[in-house]
C-alpha cells in the first residue's frame, strides 16, 4: 500500500512540475504565439480579407466573448485581450489590444519579430508602422504602446 502511495504522489508531482514548465514557457513566449503564420495570418487564425463571419466564429471558438452593448469588440478574460473587427463584409482592418503586464513590457519583442518579416518599417518607442506582402495580400500594421495597453492595428492595402 505504502509503494501505490508513494507512486501516485510521484505521478502527481511529475505532472504538477510539467504544467508549471508549460506555464513559464507560454509566458516567455508571451505574445508571439498569436503569431504563428505571421504574416499569411496576422493574429491567430485572423486573416485580413476573409469573411467577418469566419473571424467571429473564430474568436468565439477560442475563448473570446463578443462585449454587451459593443458590436466586433471581443473579450478573452483569460488572455487579457481584445480584438475589435470592423463591421464589414470582409476583415479589412481590425485591432488587437493587450492589457496582460508582461506582454506590454516586453512590447520590444513583439517590435523585433514584425522588423524581420517587414518590407518596410518606421520605428519609434511609442509608435511603429510595419509593411508586408504575403501571398496574398499586402498590408500595414501600426504598434502603438504605452504603460498599460499595447495596441495593434493591421490594414489591408490589396489583396492578389
Amino acid at each position: 500500500m505504502t509503494r501505490i502511495l508513494t507512486v501516485l504522489l510521484l505521478v502527481i508531482t511529475v505532472g504538477c512540475g510539467s504544467e508549471s514548465e508549460n506555464t513559464e514557457s507560454q509566458k516567455q513566449e508571451g505574445a508571439l504565439v498569436h503569431f504563428n503564420d505571421f504574416p499569411e495570418y496576422q493574429f491567430d487564425g485572423i486573416k485580413l480579407g476573409d469573411d467577418l463571419k469566419s473571424g467571429q466564429h473564430f474568436l468565439a471558438d477560442n475563448g473570446y466573448e463578443e462585449k454587451t452593448n459593443q458590436v466586433g469588440h471581443f473579450w478573452n478574460d483569460s488572455l487579457q485581450i481584445e480584438v475589435i473587427l470592423s463591421d464589414e463584409v470582409r476583415i479589412n482592418q481590425f485591432k488587437v489590444f493587450f492589457f496582460e503586464e508582461e506582454t506590454v513590457q516586453n512590447a520590444d519583442v513583439l517590435k523585433n519579430f514584425f522588423t524581420e518579416k517587414a518590407k518596410s518599417s518606421s520605428l519609434s518607442e511609442e509608435y511603429s508602422v510595419f509593411e508586408f506582402e504575403s501571398e496574398n495580400s499586402k498590408f500595414s500594421l501600426t504598434l502603438f504602446s504605452q504603460n498599460d495597453i499595447l495596441r495593434i492595428q493591421f490594414q489591408l492595402k490589396s489583396s492578389h
